[in-house]
């Protein structure tokens, strides 16, 4: 009997090959990239004879979607990523490819340990970068009926763009169940404006990390990021819970009219802040958030993900410097 179920199990998780030309979209496809952009049909007819279908991918974009998550508490959202094992292995990255890192400070300005601290919670620092096959994930989700398919047809063309100019077989890279690729987790549409070739060998791969600390610090200066500018302050309020202004990465207050809250710590920054709750089970903990804070939420619009990134960058180079001076 439990050899059967696992059988079963294995049968459900095989991803089966499809000859996507069948489809007349992907027809349609094919002759947009040729005339646009000068691919050869019969090379794209080729790739898309034997598409694998993403059957997990497919699953999440069309599912119901829920508007109503549940809010986590702090504690649980943020166990793993700040953890003494993601700091310590932090502080690895950082030191192997501290020249990388140096290089990537001196063009874009964006310090070091905010970056290795997104590729932390992005990829692991590159032990995961995804599993799934990007150009049968991106086919699957363009071409297979569900909410997205739109957005994802655009990133399919970004993608084979992307492999094209890189000189990559577009069956090569693997990436996330969305077709996130790299230390970055960078979708291919991203590509185009952000990625750079940090060691200058005349390619840019975004699984190699060199490349993807200069892309993630291309983004970041991109996106506004304010050179000697903090990220944010814990602050100080009367009571366990907090509910006298409204919080969230898109507010925005004169600390002045903050009355009866306070930074725990000296905090030199003297434009609007914004509110930062971290909901716990019996308590809340309250942050002021800048610009800069803001800038993360522009890779994954979440205060806590920010918030997260901003707390193991902290830890990274706190612990860096132990080490060195030790």
């Amino acid at each position: 009997m439990k050899f059967l179920f696992i059988l079963a199990f294995l049968f459900l998780n095989l991803s089966f090959a499809e000859d996507f030309n069948k489809i007349k979209n992907v027809e349609e496809f094919k002759s947009y990239m040729a005339k646009e952009h000068k691919f050869n049909e019969k090379e794209l007819s080729k790739l898309f004879s034997d598409v694998k279908i993403q059957k997990d991918s497919l699953w999440f974009y069309t599912k119901p979607h829920k508007t109503d998550y549940k809010t986590h508490y702090w504690t649980d959202y943020s166990k793993n990523f700040l953890s003494k094992k993601k700091v310590q292995a932090g502080v690895d990255f950082l030191k192997k490819n501290n020249e990388a890192l140096y290089k990537a400070y001196k063009e874009y300005k964006i310090p070091s340990a905010y970056i290795v601290a997104i590729i932390g919670i992005e990829s692991n620092y590159g032990g995961f970068m995804g599993k799934n096959p990007t150009f049968d994930t991106l086919s699957t989700l363009a071409f297979k009926k569900n909410r997205r398919n739109s957005f994802f047809k655009k990133e399919l063309e970004a993608y084979l763009l992307m492999t094209r100019k890189e000189r990559v077989d577009p069956k090569e890279i693997k990436g996330s169940f969305a077709g996130a690729i790299g230390y970055c987790q960078f979708m291919p549409s991203n590509f185009k404006k952000v990625a750079v070739d940090l060691d200058e060998n005349n390619q840019i791969r975004l699984d190699k990390p060199n490349d993807a600390i200069g892309s993630i610090a291309n983004y970041l200066r991109i996106s506004g990021w304010e050179r000697g500018t903090p990220v944010a302050v814990e602050v100080n309020f009367d009571g366990k819970r907090f509910d006298k202004f409204k919080t969230g990465y898109t507010t925005s207050y004169d600390r002045n009219d903050l009355v009866g809250i306070k930074p725990v710590e000296r905090f030199y920054y003297d434009k609007h802040v914004s509110l930062i709750k971290l909901k716990k089970k019996d308590s809340d903990e309250l942050w002021y958030a800048t610009k800069n804070f803001k800038v993360i939420t522009t890779y994954n619009r979440s205060a806590y993900y920010a918030m997260a990134v901003h707390q193991l960058a902290s830890k990274i180079k706190t612990e860096y410097l132990k080490q060195k001076n030790n």
